[in-house]
């Protein structure tokens, strides 16, 4: 009630439990559910509240949403409910970086928190935190795959937007925007036409962008795109 008092053009609420969530107090322990593996043992406890949260707000607020979220402990959906109710938007916490690792896992996720919507409102929460200070400066690029996850994501026909967060760095901007500023551009054009044309795109980026030395700057981000994307560790 407070947070639609003082900001009345709110269209979506969140209260989901602090990141880092990852233990219940021993009253409330027959909630867990190991047998849902790590990505799923706190979902039915914390999808408890959520239900009961969302049939206040649609007494109090019928015209407002609960934004609830796919993370951690409670990435999974819950066991004891179908379809959700047609006020709940979920948020499903994508690392678009390496999802093509577990590709299979990924899908059937997504697909999943689709087909339980009744409100057609998916977002996401994505992760482009590949070049904080502890990390080798090594290329990070998945062009073709991030065109994969956002046509697949219209094809749910339930996708609102997404949330990407950027490692920053403090005082100045985003971290080695060198490297970074190809995903965001590509990022953005995707959200104007998912199935854009990816080799005349890029080419045009590469030619406004690095000029005389166009050739040489696609053959560096092709071939490190290609090195990223292999099936081996990240590491």
């Amino acid at each position: 009630d407070k947070s639609i008092e003082a900001w009345p053009w709110l269209k979506y609420v969140n209260l989901a439990p602090t990141d880092g969530f990852t233990r219940i107090d021993e009253r409330d322990a027959h909630w867990i559910r190991p047998e849902q593996g790590r990505g799923g043992r706190f979902s039915d406890y914390v999808w408890d509240y959520w239900l009961a949260m969302a049939d206040e707000l649609k007494r109090r607020h019928p015209d407002r949403y609960l934004r609830c979220n796919s993370y951690a402990p409670y990435a999974l959906p819950p066991s004891q409910v179908g379809k959700l109710p047609d006020n709940i938007a979920i948020c499903l916490a994508l690392n678009t970086a390496t999802s093509f690792l577990n590709q299979e896992a990924n899908d059937r996720l997504r697909n999943q928190w689709a087909s339980l919507l009744t409100s057609g409102k998916l977002f996401v929460y994505d992760y482009y935190l590949f070049y904080r200070p502890q990390s080798p400066r090594y290329p990070v690029f998945f062009t073709r795959h991030l065109q994969r996850e956002m046509q697949a994501l219209r094809d749910t026909g339930a996708f609102e937007g997404k949330f990407t967060e950027i490692w920053a760095v403090p005082g100045r901007s985003i971290a080695c925007p060198a490297l970074t500023h190809l995903l965001h551009y590509w990022q953005g054009r995707l959200y104007w036409d998912v199935d854009a044309d990816r080799d005349a795109l890029l080419g045009e980026y590469y030619a406004l962008y690095f000029g005389p030395a166009r050739a040489e700057m696609r053959e560096f981000h092709e071939f490190a795109e290609e090195v990223w994307m292999r099936p081996e560790t990240r590491s």
